[in-house]
């Protein structure tokens, strides 16, 4: 059996589970009698009762498994790093992992974010490890788009051991893609054989074929009635780390506020897990108005596109929520806090529409934002209609034709 193994996805955020089913979906067309497994850094028994509804394997790829299969080096580290030992649990494990490698038609790596000092150094080895243990079973290596750097790690011996790393790795896989200009002139020096390209879930213009997905007999979720003249809240946990967490609350509140004052109903959406404490927050600032809704129950990111289509525009600060609305030609206002979100909105001739919660950010200018959304909806709907066509004309799958 032959195999294709996918790093950088999980189910919990949206956003990752958006970009493995596109991948899944679309590996499909390209390796039809292969068997998609998605390689999960998240633990396996966070992930356990999710394994039955899916047509693809979800195995755990945790930092003790990517070092026992990364070479001699990482092994031996491993031994150091674990007194010697490597419990029986792993070693089953690792016996299923080189059974996916030594016959994988390819690794593709859909990480959003993970090799920046952004994310720790942690995370910046294990991500590298990945690449490590697919060049030592031989697998090609597609690194699809994504954002890199900085690299501006705080010690000294942290920076030298992912230099090293990362001249060492990068120039094995087939291709890189940044998804931001930033992103690549960061890595454009560790490796020769990158480019830009837009996020991968925007260029997919096929549907989702949930039978590939899905196992036979697993039934959707009933979405809430949505009625006209409704705009929603998508937060972010990281709105609140990357800027001022209270700040952010009363901002979201004011923003609740305005679309109130406008007669739009507003519905606060978690796009990921962790986010449903922020929705809580501040539905507990209207608790007696039910014109503010909170959607508690939680839909996979295919339900979640098709809940964002019925609004007259969102409130976002999660990036494939953007995505999501974009794709079915929803304005954003949005409340980021990284390079990606400007040339996301960018590229969609929304820029006036982005506010960065990592400086002062004037209420005023949110409401003026608010009202000219209102009025130019019809337009902008147009205008990202139009711009998604262009994005669309070129795909980054096109490079896994004839890989197999």
């Amino acid at each position: 059996m032959r195999y294709v193994l996918i790093t950088g996805g999980q189910m919990y955020n949206k956003g990752a589970q958006a970009m493995t089913f596109t991948v899944v979906n679309e590996c499909k067309r390209y390796f039809p009698d292969s068997t998609p497994v998605l390689l999960s850094s998240v633990p396996h028994k966070r992930v356990e009762g999710d394994t039955d509804r899916y047509n693809f394997v979800i195995m755990e790829f945790g930092l003790r498994l990517r070092l026992a299969l990364s070479g001699r080096f990482f092994r031996l580290l491993n031994k150091i790093r674990n007194y010697g030992k490597f419990k029986t649990q792993y070693k089953d494990a690792a016996a299923q992992l080189k059974e996916y490698f030594a016959n994988a038609d390819c690794l593709i790596d859909i990480s959003g974010l993970a090799l920046s000092s952004q994310m720790g150094f942690r995370k910046s080895v294990f991500y590298l490890l990945g690449i490590a243990a697919a060049k030592n079973y031989n697998v090609p290596v597609y690194i699809f788009p994504q954002s890199f750097g900085p690299f501006n790690y705080p010690k000294t011996y942290q920076r030298l051991f992912i230099n090293f790393l990362m001249k060492k790795f990068l120039s094995y896989p087939k291709a890189v893609f940044a998804r931001e200009k930033e992103g690549l002139n960061s890595i454009q020096k560790f490796c020769k054989n990158v480019r830009l390209s837009p996020d991968l879930v925007l260029q997919n213009k096929h549907e989702i074929d949930k039978s590939i997905i899905f196992k036979q007999g697993i039934s959707e979720k009933q979405l809430p009635d949505i009625p006209q003249n409704s705009a929603a809240i998508v937060p972010n946990e990281k709105t609140f780390i990357h800027g001022n967490g209270g700040k952010t609350l009363l901002l979201l509140n004011e923003i609740t506020k305005e679309l109130l004052k406008n007669n739009l109903n507003v519905f606060l959406i978690p796009h990921s897990t962790e986010d449903l404490s922020i929705c809580e927050k501040v539905k507990s600032g209207f608790s007696n108005d039910n014109r503010v809704i909170l959607i508690s129950e939680e839909f996979n990111c295919i339900e979640l596109q098709n809940l964002i289509s019925k609004f007259n525009f969102i409130v976002a600060s999660r990036y494939h929520s953007i995505v999501h609305a974009y794709l079915e030609s929803i304005p954003v206002i949005t409340l980021g806090w990284a390079e990606k979100y400007k040339e996301l909105l960018g590229a969609f001739n929304q820029a006036a529409y982005l506010f960065d919660v990592r400086q002062q950010i004037d209420v005023n200018k949110i409401t003026y934002a608010i009202n000219d959304m209102i009025t130019n909806q019809g337009i902008n709907r147009e205008k990202i209609k139009t711009q998604l066509g262009i994005i669309q004309e070129n795909s980054v799958f096109d490079c896994l034709k004839g890989v197999n």
